[in-house]
């Protein structure tokens, strides 16, 4: 993979690589501080737009946006732009606390223990990086390693400490957010595996009535089989689109009559653009009511066929809406299954009127490629990383390409990588809404670093042969584990510090300052914005932004007990991360759907599972390493408190959805105010 062992060359090679880290830092702050002062609509729109708080400007001197990053609130925070972007930030606080109390600690007592008392390796060939970690302490030393494995034992201890108060606190957060979800998302439930005889709006609506009257239910909209209609709204709207497009360059051009844009006409020759797309508008919306009035009067007359079998039904109260999520409607668990309708805008209407069988069959096909790609990713990375190794710039840069060489095929990858599982994702699973989506992604995407960036040490240069070997020995992954990372600890120094880059770059907003000054020569500036916006998805998507800082965190905590510089490296980029994104999300980006948390809460499990990767690690370094077996037990002791920790979490918070009796308690109406739209597929609303 490209990864090789520590070595005595190294130091140097670190510390050029942070000479170029910390120059990339000073020309994308300079590019941030920029966009404050001379493009405020893409650096703090939302300062324009009166939606960040009101007594804060990130644009008054070199360091405003830091100091109005570090002044909001978490409420503030979440107001501006939900509660999905506020947990992304106290992710960042919740890993800067775990790791100032193991790498901060062991950095202060661990440093000057391996270097004093080591007597190991590292001193023996010159490896001066290594002289304040565990490559330092030899074999079988008599009494540093009973330090190691108190060590174990405090990182899980801590981190089982503050996932646990973290999620507790998050718990009455969530529920206040589900109070305040607006109706009609609040008061609807999404309605699959609906039987043939009851597939349609009037069945669906009766069936309802007879289980809580009448009156409690408000529609019932089944999902239509229209695609020849869906078609032909698309085209309406990418007519609306071109048109005012143009209307837009006329206006950049002054209105003036000798400047309005021009078209290719099907037919050949120029003509007026906005002539043209205003009568292609006019006859395909024309269409479009036609082909709608069709669908409406089919799915009205007919039961089943037109009509699938999912539906969205809207009730009168989020108390009925409640109580139907908690309902058995039939005995076939196929059949009637109720669960909470997703954000009306991200609901992926192919997938709900897709056949069963046809999902079953395309998501086994999906899961394949996604595996596949897995086993591709070796040999593509290490023939990108021999490559670039292989160059040779001359001494003046060459220190610094050495410290970017090892990491530059995973980091490419793991760039590209998103964009390609979202577009798997889309074309083979089941997923309703672009949220699971991207909850999914984040999933896939975690486990991904885990193997690729954690584990890369061990999973070597070929994925397959690495799971084979464990598939037939599952207990040889500890001893794989125990003899290859520890060597490795100064390839992960280079990749957490080159962290620190990429939380700047996103935090300068740079690609959205590019677009916006390339469309705004065409457009105005109000249409260069849009065009600007948003951000990339795949990468800069929840899913992927979670995933990522989770993985970060987790190479925190797996290589700092070994080596707390890597850990110390991690506070330092878990703190830039906190105020560059703190910067971002209130007072740049555009706001997003909002789920409630949903990736935070995955983000929790995902950092208590890598923990047993930590723990498995030092079990496996400690049996090997020490002297007898008073260090191994205390890699046990952390395996249980980890193990533990795990099952509580699983048992102790219940926070998807509000209890019944909280539901009761609220005054209807108070919080849930109707923000006007229907479920209804966008096709069919007049």
């Amino acid at each position: 993979m490209g990864v090789g062992e520590d070595s005595a060359a190294d130091l140097a090679i670190f510390l050029s690589g942070l000479q170029f880290d910390v120059g990339l830092i000073v020309v994308f702050y300079f590019v941030l501080v920029m966009g404050l002062g001379k493009f405020p609509l893409i650096s703090k729109n939302n300062v324009l737009n009166g939606t960040a708080p009101k007594d804060l400007d990130p644009a008054e001197g070199w360091f405003g946006f830091v100091r109005a990053s570090l002044a909001v609130t978490g409420q503030q925070r979440q107001d501006t732009a939900g509660l999905d972007r506020r947990m992304l930030v106290e992710f960042s606080h919740l890993a800067m606390k775990i790791l100032a109390s193991t790498s901060g600690l062991m950095i202060l007592y661990m440093a000057p223990l391996d270097y004093l008392f080591g007597n190991g390796h590292a001193m023996e060939v010159g490896d001066q990086l290594s002289y304040i970690d565990m490559g330092n302490v030899k074999f079988y030393h008599p009494w540093l390693y009973h330090v190691i494995a108190l060590n174990c034992i405090w990182c899980s201890f801590v981190v089982r400490f503050f996932v646990h108060r973290a999620m507790t606190e998050f718990v009455e957060i969530r529920f206040q957010w589900l109070e305040a979800v607006p109706s009609p998302q609040a008061t609807t439930v999404l309605v699959e595996g609906i039987p043939e005889e009851h597939q349609s709006d009037a069945k669906v609506k009766e069936f309802f009535a007879k289980a809580f009257t009448a009156g409690k239910v408000k529609e019932a909209n089944v999902v239509k089989h229209c695609h020849a209609l869906e078609k032909l709204y698309a085209s309406e709207l990418s007519a609306k689109a071109s048109l005012d497009d143009a209307n837009a360059q006329w206006v950049k051009a002054g209105s003036e009559q000798d400047k309005r844009p021009k078209v290719r006409s099907p037919v050949g020759g120029d003509v007026d653009a906005i002539e043209f797309w205003t009568q292609e508008v006019s006859k395909i919306s024309a269409e479009v009511a036609e082909a709608r009035k069709s669908v409406l009067k089919q799915s009205a007359e007919e039961i089943g066929n037109i009509n699938s079998s999912s539906a969205f039904v809207t009730f009168d109260s989020v108390k009925t809406a409640e109580l139907a999520k908690n309902i058995t409607f039939s005995e076939d668990k196929a059949a009637w299954q109720i669960s909470t309708a997703p954000e009306i805008s991200t609901v992926i209407w192919n997938d709900l009127r897709a056949n069963q069988n046809l999902k079953e069959v395309s998501g086994a096909i999906g899961t394949a490629i996604c595996f596949a790609l897995y086993a591709c990713f070796t040999p593509v990375c290490v023939a990108t990383n021999n490559l670039a190794s292989a160059m040779d710039f001359g001494p003046s840069i060459q220190p610094y390409w050495a410290s970017l060489a090892p990491t530059l095929g995973l980091t490419l990858f793991v760039c590209f990588y998103p964009m390609v599982m979202r577009i798997i994702f889309q074309n083979f699973f089941d997923l309703k809404s672009t949220i699971l989506t991207q909850h999914k992604l984040q999933s896939w995407y975690f486990w991904f670093q885990v193997f690729f960036v954690v584990l890369v040490t061990a999973v070597g240069n070929n994925f397959i042969e690495f799971s084979t070997k464990v598939l037939n020995n599952p207990s040889s992954i500890i001893s794989i584990m125990a003899d290859k990372m520890p060597k490795s600890t100064h390839f992960y120094m280079n990749y957490v510090a080159y962290s620190w880059v990429s939380h700047v770059m996103y935090g300068s907003r740079y690609m959205q300052l590019f677009k916006f000054n390339i469309f705004r020569a065409v457009f105005g500036d109000e249409k260069a914005k849009q065009k600007a916006e948003p951000e990339d998805p795949d990468y800069y998507g929840m899913g992927s932004q979670y995933a990522r800082t989770t993985a970060l965190l987790l190479v925190g905590l797996v290589y700092g007990t070994m080596s707390p510089l890597v850990g110390v490296l991690g506070l330092i980029s878990f703190g830039i991360l906190r105020v560059f994104y703190g910067y971002v999300v209130v007072f740049a980006e555009t706001k997003k759907v909002d789920c409630g948390g949903i990736f935070w809460v995955t983000a929790l499990e995902h950092t208590q599972k890598g923990m047993l990767i930590y723990n498995f690690l030092m079990f496996g370094v400690l049996s090997a390493r020490s002297p007898n077996w008073l260090p191994v037990a205390g890699a046990v002791i952390g395996l249980i408190l980890t193990v533990q920790g795990q099952i509580r979490f699983r048992e102790a918070f219940q926070w998807e959805k509000l209890a019944y009796n909280r539901v009761l308690d609220a005054k209807e109406g108070s919080n849930n105010k109707h923000n006007g739209e229907r479920y209804v597929q966008p096709a069919l609303l007049q």
